[in-house]
């Protein structure tokens, strides 16, 4: 995956909390991932996961481009060191690591947290890049053994797994964990602190000020 703990998203949360479940079953687990803070070791053990980090030459958008990530993957990914792979998308690699493993007889799947996608209006760059993304995806997808997703109706209607054949598509639920529910006294407090009404309906949002989240979809709907 790009990113890798510390840094914060549900992508990287979910994809450690993963490695971290094989870890705990008593399966050796690597992750690699781009260092995106220079200041982070190369190599770290977290959760009895071993990360290897490694240092990118420049960067596009949130992405980056490293050398190190792909070369060093490469040579992770061999018959000798490991029985399998995951794959967490979106990642810009990802069709040089699939073709890796179909060429070393390596099974892989992939587990997709979002397509990529430009705001409207963003050029007809973006929107090539958006269609390019998509068919190396299909082509590196289509020859995984599974395709994973945190909830059955992303894998169903989302664009990009929509196209993949049902049988292929499997969900992976509650692999964080959650908090335990506010108590009704914590959750009067909460409210009163903020001078807002205990009865009436409630809407929560969380996630990056950004166009591909919705927030603009529950702005519009708000008023009615």
């Amino acid at each position: 995956m790009t990113y890798g703990t510390p840094h914060w998203t549900g992508l990287t949360r979910g994809a450690m909390a993963l490695a971290e479940a094989q870890a705990a079953a008593g399966q050796p687990t690597e992750v690699h991932c781009v260092r995106h803070e220079p200041t982070l070791p190369a190599i770290q053990s977290i959760g009895g996961v071993t990360i290897h980090r490694h240092s990118p030459q420049g960067r596009f958008s949130r992405g980056f481009f490293s050398l190190g990530f792909v070369q060093k993957t490469l040579s992770a990914l061999r018959p000798e060191r490991i029985d399998r792979a995951v794959f967490h998308t979106p990642l810009p690699e990802l069709p040089i690591f699939a073709l890796a493993c179909r060429r070393r007889g390596i099974p892989y799947a992939v587990f997709h947290h979002g397509d990529l996608r430009f705001p409207p209006g963003a050029g007809p760059f973006a929107r090539a890049m958006e269609w390019a993304g998509k068919a190396l995806w299909l082509s590196s997808t289509s020859r995984a053994k599974a395709v994973f997703a945190a909830n059955a109706d992303y894998l169903e209607h989302g664009e990009w797994p929509s196209a993949l054949p049902s049988e292929f598509k499997h969900e992976i639920s509650y692999i964080l964990r959650l908090p335990e529910p506010a108590s009704p006294t914590e959750l009067a407090r909460f409210f009163n602190q903020r001078a807002l009404p205990l009865d009436g309906p409630r809407i929560g949002i969380a996630g990056r000020w950004v166009h591909e989240k919705g927030f603009d979809l529950l702005l519009k709907a708000w008023p009615r």
